[in-house]
């Protein structure tokens, strides 16, 4: 499957709740970086068609709207909603931009759930979800304390 296609199939991946299937599939960016590439390229280094071909920069996008879990909830961002899928991973820190600012996440999974902070930006209003757990986040800083975990 060409890394210009991986999008689907990432999508797939965070709406069925299985981020893991993301990490699996990232070799083709892995080699693209071991040789210095700075765009990504239409299918991989087998088929280079094109060395700067947008829709093989999926993963860019899915490490915002499907690890950090950012995504818009209303028109315009006028509400976001944060929904991380970590994974494996133990720690998430990232700065998603939008288009009213910058929101901020530095959060750690254990056992009990998430803790840490989420940071929105002013005039942006949002909802902390993990699992069936939703918690109100207001412009500024928002502290999250460790919500039961998800139930499988």
């Amino acid at each position: 499957m060409g890394t210009y296609f991986q999008y689907y199939l990432f999508e797939a991946a965070f709406k069925l709740g299985h981020p893991d299937l993301f990490f699996g599939h990232l070799e083709p960016w892995r080699e693209m970086l071991a040789v210095n590439l700075k765009t990504a390229t239409e299918n991989g280094l087998t088929e280079c068609r094109s060395d700067c071909h947008a829709w093989s920069a999926s993963p860019q996008y899915f490490f915002h709207m499907g690890l950090a879990g950012v995504r818009p909830i209303a028109p315009f961002w006028s509400a976001v909603e944060i929904a991380p899928q970590p994974g494996s991973l133990k720690t998430i820190v990232a700065t998603t931009p939008t288009p009213k600012g910058l929101v901020k996440l530095d959060l750690t999974f254990g056992q009990k759930g998430p803790h840490g902070v989420v940071t929105l930006p002013e005039g942006l209003p949002g909802t902390f979800v993990w699992g069936s757990r939703r918690t109100p986040l207001v412009p500024g800083e928002n502290k999250i304390a460790s919500p039961r975990p998800p139930s499988s």
